[in-house]
């Protein structure tokens, strides 16, 4: 997050005021002021079904909706692609789905949440929802002074110092970097850290290393190239003895562009004890009652827990940031989301803190999920240039955020599990956390920040290197295998699958071996913590079990299974089974493997129908009455040769007898209905105890204001609000089958809605309150009228303030005017009436507003707001003689400018004044 000084302040203050058990399927939903492009679905797991099958289960009604795979494996080959399809075994990536929404609808909610809700009544439907864009943690740019040499700004990283030690106007101290500087591995150099930002930070900077790997394509906003610049500025900038130094200045850097793919996409490139940097946010808390900016961590949304949870699975470290919008992740409305007894991705979630303070930022998220903190404000980096700003070469020190926090502690754990593997240690990503959370300095206030604690890097290292001690009981290992089972299918090349065992203890020995099924299926290793599973070409219908024992020191050991599923290429057709000579019809295949094309042949007594079927599976009209064979060749030149034939008998007739009229005849509609206190819900349905020759068609007309779903099926069920009277109304259906028609009608009756008019007590409970700020020449009141109980009726406001009051219109619950001071002191009277129905009762206030000082402070003119000041005017409020320091802030006229700057009383007025007298 990046903000200029007036900025920072504002959200600050602004933010201060913004204060699901998981069902399924589970739905978020899209909310107004955000843009979703796309809804992202995972279906319901089943065996028989490929990847390119699923989309066809969706039903949606809008066939021009664009459906892909969420996770693709793009440039992925060999062992990488092997690793990837085994993570869509293990974690049903396989089976995530991505409807994009077109770009004029991206901000349409009722067009979203209806295809949500459509979506969340399909039986394969596992979880769906709509993902909202993802967003810096910050989108703000700040203005570049003029290029001026680099400097040497080490000393400003107060985030890096020890606990203790805390920078100019500050009770915070850093994460303490420097007491770790003795242990080998402790600049970052044996691990890798992957930065999942928007933008890609610049790879031409003067303190930065450039990126060993990138995945997705990121942005070149300049606002967003910025923002990573200085996250990467915090964890990685090298040491060149001036400008800034990483705190883990040698660490391997990456990124990845946002987007839950491009983070699926680098898992293979990753090993235990690697790190991964989430920098960015998304909206979704408003379902907490947030209002506007309800940013929250990126694992609110499915598909980007289930990558994470695989990361962290591997060894991974994934520093995630809590978001600026904050939000309680404690709140009910999440529904336990943010619960570990409920999930748990592995992550560390950090919260920002106000180091002035010490305490919590307003911005940050926060509850008990969050697991560590860091500076949130006054962070020195690389970036932005408001420092220093020169050709490749900017600095920021006003870096803050979760945008700032996240990279903090990102730093350090990369510095951490370096050591540790320096050392011969394993840390798990619970054990980094929990390391952290047990050895961290707290902020003011401690617990009740709800952020965790900031870590100690001195304290954390110590427990580190101590884990032998905890891993060196006399117990069986525990190992973890990440394809325990791989399903493929058969091809014309040699194909191989690495496979990666992991245990909690460091020092064991591995041993792999055969167990049974095809021999011909081998390994390319039997010792070691990885193999790789070769199957042979044209090997199909088979399997093979591996099992991987690891032993320890004490002779301990523990094995586990690898079984590998290869399938015979095949291919299966779907359609009718018959047809009329006079109507088409079209038949479907699919592949049992992906990049598959289909040759099609329509044979009659084995001989081949000239023209009978085209390559889309449509079979012509005009066939002369008889029994047919559709067959279908698929095949695919990807990862080798598979290649599969399938066909399908149909049955083609010339006439069939016309049976719509004895269907029309035959029509019954039934109506049952269901009581939700303040609606009734209706189920309706159409049967007929005869089929239709042709395809029926049905036209619900539905009473007025019911809601429901749209017309064209047998079957209708709609909703009917209660009112104060009972309602008799008719539902209607048109059913038409080839030139037949019909009208059936149904009488439905909803009982009147039982209602009690609290007007009363609503106005008996009324209370107004009024509070005051004195701004000097003026006093601003803010008023606000309150009752314990509801309203029935719409309550209405009209207030009555004192003559010359400067306020806001009426009708509103709270008000807030201003009124002059004079050289007399005022008292005065506040009317508000309020109304509910047929009662109302008016409120009265009285208010005293203090007489203008006398001016005995030396003749200097008073301060008034708003005023541009020159540095070096001098002027008196309440009193004392102030001397324009600053003249940009001396004159600032922002809406929370007098909140910051005014003379003696501001909260940082000594920023733009000085006392002279």
């Amino acid at each position: 997050m990046k903000m200029t000084t007036l900025a920072l302040m504002i959200c600050a203050t602004l933010s201060s005021s913004v204060v699901f058990a998981d069902s399924q399927p589970q739905t978020n939903t899209a909310w107004e002021g955000n843009a979703y492009p796309a809804i992202v679905v995972k279906m319901k797991a089943a065996s028989s079904l490929t990847r390119q099958q699923l989309p066809a289960l969706l039903n949606l009604d809008d066939e021009s909706l664009n459906v892909s795979a969420q996770f693709q494996h793009k440039a992925a080959r060999g062992a990488e692609l092997s690793e990837l399809q085994a993570l869509d075994a293990k974690y049903g990536f396989d089976r995530y789905l991505r409807i994009a929404i077109p770009q004029d609808k991206m901000r349409d909610v009722a067009y979203i949440n209806g295809i949500v809700n459509a979506l969340k009544e399909n039986p394969h439907v596992e979880v769906v929802y709509a993902e909202p864009e993802p967003v810096a943690l910050d989108g703000n740019t700040t203005t570049r002074s003029a290029a001026v040499t680099v400097g040497d700004y080490r000393d400003q990283q107060y985030y890096a110092k020890a606990p203790n030690e805390y920078g100019p106007n500050r009770r915070m101290g850093g994460v303490n970097r420097d007491s770790v500087n003795q242990y080998a591995g402790n600049d970052g150099s044996n691990v890798t850290l992957v930065s999942h930002e928007i933008g890609l930070w610049n790879q031409n900077h003067i303190n930065l290393p450039k990126a060993v790997f990138t995945s997705g394509s990121a942005s070149t906003n300049y606002a967003s190239m910025d923002h990573d610049t200085s996250s990467v500025g915090v964890m990685a900038a090298t040491d060149i003895g001036a400008g800034v130094k990483g705190l883990a200045y040698k660490v391997r850097m990456a990124h990845a562009a946002s987007g839950s793919g491009n983070l699926y996409n680098i898992i293979p490139k990753l090993q235990a004890g690697d790190v991964v940097q989430v920098g960015i946010q998304i909206s979704g808390g408003e379902v907490t009652g947030c209002q506007y900016n309800c940013w929250m961590p990126m694992e609110l949304y499915q598909d980007y827990f289930d990558v994470i949870k695989a990361l962290t699975d591997k060894g991974v470290h994934v520093i995630e940031a809590a978001g600026n919008g904050g939000i309680n992740f404690d709140h009910s409305a999440l529904g336990g989301k943010f619960n570990l007894n409920v999930r748990d991705s592995g992550a560390i979630l950090v919260g920002a803190a106000n180091p002035v303070y010490a305490t919590r930022a307003g911005i940050s998220g926060f509850g008990s999920r969050v697991d560590s903190n860091s500076w949130g404000y006054y962070v020195t980096t690389t970036g932005y240039g408001d420092l220093a700003s020169g050709t490749n070469a900017n600095y920021t020190n006003t870096y803050s955020g979760t945008s700032s926090a996240n990279p903090i502690v990102a730093g350090a754990v990369a510095s951490l599990s370096s050591i540790a593997k320096a050392h011969g240690k394993t840390v798990t990503p619970h054990q980094m956390r929990q390391i952290l959370r047990e050895t961290g300095t707290e902020l003011v206030g401690g617990a009740a920040n709800q952020i965790g604690t900031q870590p100690d890097m001195g304290r954390a290292v110590a427990k580190i290197l101590a884990l032998d001690g905890e891993n060196s009981v006399e117990k069986a290992p525990t190992i973890t295998v990440d394809h325990s089972t791989i399903n493929t299918v058969a091809t014309s090349l040699d194909w191989s699958y690495p496979v990666v065992a992991t245990s909690d203890q460091s020092a064991v020995t591995w041993a792999w071996k055969f167990v049974s099924g095809n021999s011909n299926i081998r390994l390319s290793s039997t010792s070691g913590d990885r193999t790789i599973i070769t199957v042979p070409g044209n090997i199909g219908d088979a399997q093979a079990v591996f099992q991987v024992t690891a032993t320890n020191s004490s002779g301990q050991s523990t094995s586990s299974n690898v079984t590998i599923n290869v399938a015979k290429a095949a291919v299966t057709i779907t359609g009718a089974t018959s047809m009329l000579a006079h109507q088409p019809v079209k038949l479907q295949a699919q592949a049992n493997f992906a990049q598959a094309s289909y040759a099609w042949r329509l044979l009659k007594s084995g001989q081949v129908v000239s023209n009978g079927i085209d390559q889309s599976g449509l079979i012509k009209t005009g066939l002369p009455a008889g029994d047919y064979v559709a067959e279908v060749t698929a095949t695919s030149y990807a990862q080798g040769t598979r290649t599969a034939t399938s066909t399908h008998n149909i049955k083609v007739t010339s006439e069939a007898q016309n049976t719509d009229a004895a269907f029309i005849n035959a029509l019954q509609m039934a109506i049952s209905s269901t009581d939700n206190g303040d609606s009734i819900t209706f189920n309706g349905s159409v049967t007929s105890g005869t089929a239709a020759t042709s395809t029926p068609s049905y036209h619900w007309l539905l009473p007025a204001g019911a809601q429901g779903s749209g017309n064209g099926l047998s079957s209708q069920r709609f909703t009917v609000n209660k009112t104060s009277q009972p309602q008799t109304l008719s539902v209607n259906v048109t059913v038409k089958a080839g030139s037949e028609s019909r009208v059936l009608t149904k009488t439905i009756t909803v009982p009147a809605k039982e209602v009690t008019n609290t007007d009363a007590a609503f106005i008996n409970a009324l209370q107004m309150s009024l509070s005051s700020t004195d701004n000097g020449n003026s006093v601003t009141f803010s008023g606000n009228v309150t009752s314990a109980q509801a309203a029935t009726s719409a309550p209405t406001y009209s207030w009555l303030l004192p003559a010359g009051a400067q306020g806001g219109s009426n009708g509103l619950s709270s008000q807030r005017f201003t009124i002059a001071k004079t050289s007399q002191q005022q008292t005065l009277a506040v009317n508000v009436t309020v109304k509910a129905g047929t009662q109302s009762r008016v409120l009265t206030k009285s208010i005293t507003v203090a007489a203008l000082p006398s001016n005995d402070d030396g003749g200097y003119p008073q301060w008034v707001f708003g005023t541009a000041y020159k540095a070096g005017d001098v002027v008196t409020h309440k009193g004392k003689n102030f001397e324009c320091a600053v003249a940009g802030w001396c004159s600032q006229a922002g809406e929370f400018s007098q909140l910051h700057y005014e003379p003696g009383v501001g909260l940082n007025w000594g920023m733009a004044w000085k006392l002279v007298n």
